[in-house]
């Protein structure tokens, strides 16, 4: 009897160890050293709007001109001619000039030049406005910034963008300002080799820098975007690698036929190949020897390639735009109020915890422990999964672990693992108006509805962790109160 005893205290004091590691886990974070610095590798909570300041960007169809060369064909008529009466005509000083003025006049020709709009007038249409709000929408979605609104003037095309202001909402100027074009060219012939229809995947990244160290003595870095392409331009790029390399001639001299990578219209990068070696996909290094000195810095660059990368994951934008305005908006409720009503909400529970271990001593303490726990996997959770948190979703937080502690309650009471089996199905049936209610807010599309939802939705999975929790530290305690051994 008494070893039995000794084996549930243990039982006890392992499940009470991990509850207690997943809650500091979860309120503390993960901490992994990254080049420099210490960071918490878990993801941060993702706050709506409303729980923060607000940056509203207007962008507008760029109406500027670009020069273009102008290679008529009577240009290069009047260049035969000109070639022609060479040859034909007697060496006089009146031919002479006549000659000198034809090739001055073909040369102004030749290399006449004109302005052309950025955007051709035939593109300017409605289905281009859409597709270009919708392609500006998923692209910062991909970056990150989920709780952005971005509406479009159809008749004209301007677009405006609402985002939470992070640090990483400026970056809203570059995913809705550069068009995202790449392919990687013949540097002496421009031959477009690989179109950005061949990439399978990009993603933004660092490595080592072949100079391995900054001037400042730091370690260097190359930050930029790796690459996969398709079965079509894998096939591109094993030809490429073996035209596209080094060679010497017989007097010991070496020559390099390069390729140029350029993203957006800008050379970004100018490389050859290693005919010996075997690629799978590209490394393209926007940023060479960057010093880990100034992470600042250093993650400013990281993240201007992440930029690229939302960008290459997406199609092109039909339309260039170009930043019109930018407004800073002062939530009426963040800063201070947010910090108010999250410490608000840990004080409820902090006086629901202390009624339970004065009303039911122990089993209210293990009732407490259990109620941590579920707070706990449920934040993780919910940062795990990237859910947008409003006001409404903090309050559904509190609803939830509520929700949680009566079902805490109807489990204590039970004796046999059976029983409390019995009571949970019996406590979700008599809530599944509720949980039909939340998987109605998940799908909605407003963005306070679907938080609500999503947070619900997720307290309702972690529920099954209270019934387990409970079969392993309360069965035992209502077995003794009811005076069985």
């Amino acid at each position: 009897m008494k070893k039995k005893t000794l084996l549930d205290v243990l039982k006890k004091i392992i499940v009470i160890l991990v509850i207690i590691l997943v809650s500091l886990i979860s309120f503390l974070g993960i901490h992994k050293k990254n080049l420099n610095n210490w960071n918490n590798i878990l993801p941060e909570y993702d706050l709506s709007k409303e729980l923060s300041n607000i940056r509203i960007f207007a962008f507008s169809v760029d109406d500027s001109t670009e020069t273009a060369d102008s290679t008529a064909d009577d240009a290069s008529e009047d260049t035969a001619v000109d070639a022609t009466s060479e040859v034909s005509t007697t060496d006089t000083t009146e031919e002479v000039v006549e000659e000198n003025t034809t090739d001055s006049e073909s040369e102004d020709t030749t290399s006449a030049t004109t302005e052309v709009p950025v955007n051709d007038p035939s593109i300017l249409t409605k289905e281009n406005y859409i597709k270009s709000k919708k392609i500006i929408e998923e692209r910062l979605k991909k970056f990150g910034i989920t709780d952005a609104t971005v509406s479009v003037n159809d008749s004209n095309g301007d677009i405006s963008i609402s985002v939470p202001y992070e640090d990483i909402t400026d970056y809203t100027v570059s995913l809705a300002g550069n068009q995202g074009t790449f392919e990687v060219i013949d540097t002496d012939t421009e031959e477009v080799l690989i179109s950005k229809n061949m990439l399978k995947s990009v993603s933004a990244n660092y490595q080592l820098s072949s100079t391995s160290q900054s001037t400042s003595g730091q370690a260097a870095y190359d930050i930029g975007i790796v690459i996969e392409l398709t079965k079509d331009g894998q096939s591109k790029l094993n030809e490429m690698t073996k035209k596209y390399i080094e060679t010497m001639d017989e007097n010991g001299e070496t020559t390099q036929k390069t390729v140029t990578v350029k993203i957006d219209g800008e050379t970004k990068y100018v490389t050859y190949f290693s005919p010996d070696g075997t690629y799978t996909q590209l490394f393209i290094p926007i940023y060479q020897s960057v010093s880990v000195e100034n992470m600042s810095d250093f993650n400013d660059k990281l993240n201007e390639c992440t930029v690229i990368q939302a960008e290459l994951s997406t199609e092109s934008l039909p339309i260039v735009y170009q930043l019109a305005a930018g407004t800073f908006i002062e939530s009426n409720i963040a800063g201070n109020t947010l910090n108010v009503l999250v410490f608000t909400e840990i004080a409820v529970l902090v006086i629901i915890a202390i009624v339970m271990i004065v009303k039911y001593k122990k089993s209210g303490l293990l009732l407490d422990i259990i109620e941590l726990g579920f707070v706990a996997i449920h934040l993780l959770l919910i940062r795990a999964a990237g859910v947008s948190i409003t006001f409404a979703g903090l309050v559904m937080i509190l609803l939830m672990a509520l929700l949680n502690y009566m079902l805490l309650i109807m489990l204590m009471n039970k004796e046999k693992a059976i029983e409390q089996l019995e009571a949970f199905g019996s406590f979700i049936l008599n809530i599944i108006p509720f949980i039909i209610t939340i998987i109605v807010f998940v799908v909605s599309k407003d963005i306070n509805l679907q938080s609500v939802g999503m947070v619900g939705i997720w307290a309702i999975f972690v529920l099954a962790y209270t019934l387990l929790a409970s079969i392993l530290l309360l069965r035992n305690e209502n077995t003794k109160k009811n005076g069985v051994e």
